[in-house]
């Protein structure tokens, strides 16, 4: 059976050097979600792709596919746009940040156009960010949640089901809010600024109206971080850890 040509969009969650002068890279596509792809020759210095396919880079690709297999083959890379290119420290993290959780995921071939779409949308959107971009990230994550079906309900208290009321923990468990009338230290650890925090996570959704009225300190981000990836983490049976999140200021 002979291979095949493919021409694909896709951006770039990882680049590992293989051998001696070629890549493999990590690509997520919209078509066929997160693929293998091979470079041969990327780190040469008169090759025609050095400096294309570096992370995060948005790509229209020109592959070739081996038969019956997983790997692709780099025939040529045009650049759409390189999202790590002039933007601030913070930004790059949580665009790094952003790849790490995407790379950690088993994602259902029904998701895979949803899932890139969302991606791309957060790359373009969150360089306009000038203050607490870190909860354009956590609306990116409760978006992402809805798209995998485990969407975190920040709507009502997980115990006693009333709406919108002021949160002092969450439930891993439950998987949800706990309001301050249930809150018992057997459920959960209490947070720190729970008025801080039952702020954010009620207007999580239109948190991009909110970014000027919002004060955190670290350890509320930390906790509101922890909210969120326990949450994948009960789901998905698994750790997930965000290296870019761990020196995010």
């Amino acid at each position: 059976m002979k291979g095949r040509d493919l021409k694909i969009t896709g951006l770039v969650l990882r680049k590992t050097n293989f051998r001696e002068t070629s890549v493999i890279l990590d690509v997520l596509t919209p078509d066929l979600g997160k693929i293998a792809v091979i470079a041969k020759g990327a780190r040469n210095t008169k090759s025609d792709l050095v400096g294309n396919l570096d992370l995060l880079n948005e790509i229209n690709f020109d592959l070739y596919v081996k038969a019956q297999s997983d790997w692709y083959l780099v025939k040529s890379a045009d650049v759409i746009k390189t999202h790590l290119y002039e933007i601030n420290f913070n930004t790059s993290l949580l665009m790094q940040a952003a790849t790490e959780i995407i790379r950690q995921l088993h994602i259902p071939p029904e998701d895979y156009e949803q899932i890139y779409n969302l991606m791309h949308s957060f790359l373009y959107y969150i360089p306009q960010i000038k203050n607490n971009g870190i909860a354009i990230f956590w609306r990116f994550l409760l978006r992402l949640m809805i798209i995998l079906g485990i969407e975190l309900d920040t709507d009502r208290c997980v115990i006693c089901n009333k709406p919108k009321k002021n949160y002092s923990a969450f439930s891993i468990q439950s998987h949800g809010l706990i309001c301050s009338d249930c809150y018992r230290p057997s459920l959960a650890e209490a947070w720190s600024k729970p008025q801080e925090i039952t702020f954010i996570m009620k207007n999580i959704m239109q948190i991009g109206n909110f970014l000027e009225d919002i004060k955190m300190n670290s350890l509320s981000i930390k906790q509101i971080n922890k909210l969120f990836l326990d949450h994948l983490e009960e789901h998905f049976n698994k750790k997930f850890y965000l290296k870019s999140l761990q020196i995010y200021k």
